[in-house]
């Protein structure tokens, strides 16, 4: 697109001056933000590194290049050649703004030879220093891929409301040029804890309290609140001062572990502004607890809930007695076939479970104006019919499984012949009223 803004402008002409890579970046990218790997076949190992190929039996971990004594990873496969595409980034610092850059590092493997590279840059996430942020980035393809890049047009302005889908890449690597003066102020040095650049960047220059956390060492934590959306929650806010107050030890892997507590926590009432909850000295131990205490809460109400249905459905049971019990002698036959009405919440189970219908599950027996009978041969059900009381029609008349029995057409001729029986009790009722 066209830059439209003078900030869009402004970083056109800015992304026209930025030098390309030098070669001591590009050594770095390919020795530290790609994947050095060994393809076993089972017999041997090649390496994709320098094309060597070596005698050895039995699939290991890691294993050391004898040729050019790279540490290999070693993949299972029956290929003699393999490629990946990666993605390393480069931020600098341009003028006001912090720029992320994306570079797509494609590597293949041929089955004579070594490792053969492409670098194309992609992509460039430009943030101000007042948090704004303007995208540069080359044409894409229609395609459900991330990596559907048109690598042959020049990079342009994205306007791109979806910017957490569209251009987000999973990054290998990351190199640091320079840092941007106002986000050192903020807290930045050169860690980004496993987020993308510019969500951090825009945390650092926008929210006080993400600034306040990630100069305090906690920036996983950071990571882990914007990610579920909750750095703005009170409650979260709160423990997670408390946690910066008594400096608890919160490393990568035990930020999940918190954070779930802290949710277990909440469901269970408790106060997340002690530290005796929010910081134990076995964070492990404390997270089980949690989890067993709210498991048995939910067990509680889930058995409360059943209780309750119980009482509500003997309350429906009493009211679809009092209301159908005129119908429960009317019997409809025509020497084959026989029609009674379900005259309880049992047979009403029975029929759902026999029939394969929600005639017990969808609580038909609650429904004011609807006669439900079951219409049978020679004691085996066939199907289950409803009479409209209100408008004394047939509604529906269904088999095992909603289909139709062979006697439908019999039954439902039935029905409809004898719904003046149906009316007839029903007015009967309101004369003795």
């Amino acid at each position: 697109m066209k830059p439209t803004t003078k900030m869009e402008q402004e970083v056109v002409e800015l992304s026209a001056k930025l030098t390309p890579l030098t070669t001591a970046e590009i050594k770095r990218i390919k020795r530290t933000s790609v994947e050095h790997s060994g393809l076993y076949t089972g017999k041997r190992v090649k390496c994709t590194e320098c094309g060597h190929v070596w005698q050895q039996t039995g699939l290991r971990k890691q294993v050391r290049c004898p040729h050019c004594k790279t540490l290999l990873t070693l993949r299972a496969t029956k290929g003699k050649k393999a490629k990946e595409v990666e993605y390393a980034i480069v931020l600098q610092s341009c003028r006001s703004w912090q720029v992320a850059r994306y570079f797509r590092v494609k590597w293949s493997c041929p089955v004579d030879g070594g490792r053969q590279y492409e670098i194309f840059e992609v992509v460039q996430h430009w943030t101000r220093n007042d948090g704004k942020h303007v995208i540069m980035a080359r044409p894409r393809f229609m395609s459900f891929y991330v990596d559907s890049f048109c690598l042959d047009k020049p990079m342009s302005v994205k306007r791109c409301s979806s910017y957490r889908f569209s251009y987000r890449l999973p990054y290998c690597g990351v190199i640091v040029r320079s840092i941007n003066p106002i986000l050192k102020r903020n807290g930045f040095k050169y860690g980004l804890h496993g987020m993308q650049p510019f969500d951090l960047f825009n945390l650092l220059l926008t929210e006080p309290f993400a600034e306040t956390l990630f100069k305090a060492g906690y920036g996983y934590l950071l990571r882990q609140l914007d990610y579920e959306s909750k750095l703005h929650d009170e409650n979260y806010v709160a423990a997670s001062k408390i946690v910066m107050r008594n400096h608890y030890p919160l490393s990568r892997g035990d930020v999940d572990l918190w954070f779930d507590m802290v949710r277990d926590l909440l469901e269970l009432g408790k106060d997340v502004r002690n530290s005796h909850f929010v910081c134990p000295a076995d964070l492990k131990k404390a997270h089980d607890r949690a989890a067993l205490l709210v498991k048995r809460k939910r067990e509680r109400e889930a058995a409360e809930r059943r209780l309750e249905q119980l009482r509500k459905d003997k309350k429906l049971a009493r009211s679809y007695v009092r209301r159908m019990k005129k119908y429960f002698d009317m019997k409809i036959t025509d020497g084959n076939i026989v029609i009674c009405v379900l005259k309880n919440l049992a047979e009403f189970e029975e029929e759902g479970a026999a029939m394969h219908h929600c005639v017990f599950a969808n609580k038909y027996y609650a429904k004011p104006n609807s006669l439900v009978m079951s219409a049978r041969v020679r004691g085996k059900r066939q199907e289950t019919v409803e009479v409209n009381l209100k408008r004394f029609e047939l509604v529906q008349s269904r088999g095992v499984n909603n289909s139709n029995s062979k006697y439908h057409e019999e039954i439902v001729q039935l029905v409809n012949a004898n719904m003046f029986l149906i009316q007839q009790l029903s007015r009967s009722r309101r004369n003795v009223k």
